[in-house]
């Protein structure tokens, strides 16, 4: 008696089955879903790396350039105290450069961080660097154990993830030996 060959179970040496191609199918379907997922999560870290790297270069250029325009705050040796002009988001230090007419001003405005000059009688900012955007911004003066005035705090929040923010505490550029008050 003779079989008859049964259709997808032939045992010829002509090709595949029709089986055989369709697991062949099937792990090259799985194969393909498992390695796009892959590249899809590796395009979602490589996003996030970059978001992280571009927030903390700015944090980073930010708080160099704050504390160089601090730095150059040279109040002269025979002063215990200084008197600040602070308004809300804003503070204007004398002594920029050594001068009492010279003016650093630090304010935050429209979700950046703006940081230049002017003089004692202007209204107008000159040397604009602006930095940011940031969600918020705090600007206050530092203060030693005793209370004598030796800088300024900046504390940056930025957008993308809350966090209690990034402190920046500058030092003036020259009065490391107070004079006390009699």
């Amino acid at each position: 008696m003779r079989k008859t060959p049964r259709c997808g179970f032939s045992k010829s040496d002509k090709g595949f089955t029709y089986i055989e191609m369709m697991v062949a199918l099937i792990i090259l379907s799985l194969a393909g879903v498992l390695v796009w997922q892959g590249i899809s999560t590796a395009g979602k870290l490589l996003d996030k790396i970059s978001a992280r790297s571009s927030e903390t270069m700015r944090l980073m250029q930010t708080e160099e350039t704050v504390r160089e325009l601090v730095g150059r705050i040279k109040i002269p040796f025979w002063m215990s105290t200084m008197e600040l002009e602070e308004e809300e988001g804003e503070i204007a230090i004398p002594f920029y450069e050594g001068r009492s007419d010279n003016l650093l001003v630090i304010k935050y405005e429209d979700s950046s961080l703006i940081i230049g000059t002017r003089g004692t009688d202007g209204e107008q900012i000159e040397g604009v660097n602006s930095f940011g955007p940031f969600s918020n911004a705090e600007i206050e003066v530092a203060r030693g154990e005793e209370g004598e005035l030796f800088g300024i705090t900046v504390v940056l929040y930025t957008e993308k993830r809350p966090s209690d923010g990034v402190h920046i505490t500058a030092r003036f550029g020259s009065n490391p030996l107070w004079a006390k008050d009699l």
